[in-house]
This record gives structure tokens, sequence and C-alpha cells, in this order.
């Protein structure tokens, strides 16, 4: 089925550095609307979360950004996208993973390996799922290396551009 982009300017709410946008129903024929968070915060761990067969657990890793989308319908489908830049004081593995309201497992992780000290990588991660549910719907992001200690937007020495380069967390539903 198509989607037909809608002309009107989606209303835009700021609280902090929670963003949430949408249209009705009636102006899309359907309804879509999003959330996004975004952060220039610099962080670090030690907490890993293990590179093997297991599903990556909500103790595991740090929690960096959430955001919060008010979902329309458990019919909906949303999709979650993640971007920032990471790095790693060895040769490492840094995953992200993401995960849904309370829920103890996550709902997508992503690996990337870091070439050792000082390089940057790029950490993106994109998930796209039906809601099963209405109502608010907390997303967040965890990062943790498979062992030693990792950075998100900054190396082991500094930070990345300043506030520059930021941290990216986008929800966005499309409704039936």
């Amino acid at each position: 089925a198509a989607c037909e982009v809608p002309t009107r300017t989606p209303r835009l709410v700021h609280d902090g550095d929670q963003k949430s946008f949408g249209l009705s129903a009636s102006e899309v024929g359907g309804g879509m609307g999003g959330a996004f968070a975004s952060s220039t915060a610099t962080a670090s761990t030690a907490v890993t979360i293990p590179l093997d067969d297991t599903v990556p657990q909500s103790g595991e890793g740090i929690e960096y950004i959430a955001a919060v989308i008010p979902v329309h319908s458990p019919s909906s489908w949303i999709t979650a996208r993640f971007t920032s830049w990471g790095a790693g004081n060895t040769l490492m593995a840094i995953t992200v993973a993401l995960f849904r309201n309370d829920e103890a497992s996550t709902i997508q992780a992503r690996p990337v390996t870091i070439g050792g000290n000082t390089y940057m990588h790029l950490l993106a991660l994109e998930k796209h799922f039906q809601a099963n549910t209405a109502g608010n719907m907390n997303m967040k992001i965890r990062f943790g290396p498979n062992g030693s200690t990792c950075w998100i937007l900054q190396n082991p020495s500094a930070g990345l551009f300043s506030t520059s380069a930021s941290s990216i967390l986008t929800l966005t539903e499309i409704a039936p």
C-alpha cells in the first residue's frame, strides 16, 4: 500500500531533549507521528554486552538515550533509528541495543567492530516492527563493549567535534 506524503506541516512539540511530531489520522488518511531524542553528551562504559549467541539483556551495557512515542493503534508500524559515533581503547566490538518499554530482552542489537585506540566508527541501528499495543511506547538505546572500555561521541583522549556531533534516536509511526 502506498503512503501519501502530507502537505501540511506536522506539529512539533519540544520538551527538553524529547521531541515529538505528528499528523492526525484525518490529515493523512491513517495517521503517523513520531518522536526523537538527540544528545551531544559523551559517555563511556566497561559494562559489557557479550558478543555471543545470547540476546542482549536490559542489565548489560548502559542506557544512553531514550524517547517515548505515542502509538495510536496496535496495528501501526514503528521504525526506530539510532546513529552516533563510537570508539574503543583496543580492538573490540561495541554493541548498540534497542529496548522497548521495560522488556528484559532487546528487540534489535547490532555490533560494530572498532579498529583500536582512537578509531571512531559509525554506530547505527534500525528496526521496523508492528506496535502490537497502543499508548506511550518507551524506546531505549543501551551500548556496551564485548570487553575493555568504549565511548560514544569521544575517543579515549577527547570528545568529538565538541557539541557539533550528536547522537540521534528517531521513532516513527505509520498507522493503518
